[in-house]
């Protein structure tokens, strides 16, 4: 674990209590030895919990997670890997497509060759592999939960996503396997060659989100997003929305 990982997790409420739990004492309380112990108490409680919950993923849903990220504490790789959980949980009770794997892995990321921006984009799927990478380097996985949800709800009131619920990054994601997979992918990619008129890229971006507008495909699983969280979308959006085979 990096040095800036090691420091942020010495920091963090979750130590704090772990400490106070077995001590009686605050952090600043320890001596050096002490801390340098407790830590390594810490960090090997969260890495057991990590490959616990992967187990559990791969049993439950017959999704393999793949997490290989030293620069992140393992306290907060594994409250990636419970969000990522608790999203699979909600598709497979709503009958959506599950991925066949998550990837969160510093190394295969920075190796994928066709990712143009990878320390801006939050994650990629790939429909024919039933991949979806998280992307280690953004600041959106490293930190902690309460960090993620205050990003997400930030990226929602600019109208950059759709929604501010913290699981919007995996239903989008999810949304990508699930349009192609129930549509079959003729229609699909057909319905691409479709293009948005000046008076819907100004809805859209108002209404739905700025992502929406980078193609077809995002727009879909943008108001996807948006039903699965209540939204209620004009006649048009919805029009487009179904031009586009989008899934209701």
């Amino acid at each position: 674990m990096s040095a800036a990982a090691a420091l942020e997790e010495l920091r963090s409420d979750e130590f704090r209590e772990f400490v106070h739990h077995k001590t009686g004492k605050l952090v600043e309380e320890l001596s050096d030895q002490a801390l340098q112990m407790h830590s390594r108490l810490f960090r090997r409680q969260y890495t057991e919990a990590l490959q616990h919950k992967i187990a559990y993923a791969a049993k439950a849903f017959g999704v393999q997670i793949t997490c290989n990220v030293p620069h992140i504490s393992p306290l907060h790789q594994v409250q990636v890997v419970d969000l990522v959980i608790s999203s699979l949980v909600e598709a497979k009770d709503a009958q959506r497509p599950l991925p066949k794997a998550v990837v969160f892995d510093v190394g295969i990321w920075n190796a994928l060759k066709f990712v143009k921006k990878k320390k801006t984009t939050l994650a990629l799927t790939d429909p024919d592999s039933q991949v979806v990478w998280l992307n280690p380097m953004h600041r959106y996985w490293k930190g902690a939960d309460f960090q993620r949800r205050a990003m997400i709800e930030e990226m929602a009131g600019s109208k950059l996503i759709s929604t501010g619920n913290v699981k919007h990054v995996m239903r989008h994601e999810i949304g990508h396997l699930e349009h192609p997979l129930i549509n079959g992918k003729r229609d699909y990619l057909d319905a691409f060659s479709m293009e948005f008129t000046q008076d819907d890229f100004v809805e859209i971006k108002a209404n739905v989100s700025r992502i929406s507008l980078k193609a077809p495909a995002e727009f879909v699983v943008e108001v996807r997003c948006g039903l699965l969280e209540g939204i209620q979308y004009s006649d048009r959006i919805m029009e487009l929305y179904r031009l586009l085979y989008g899934v209701e």
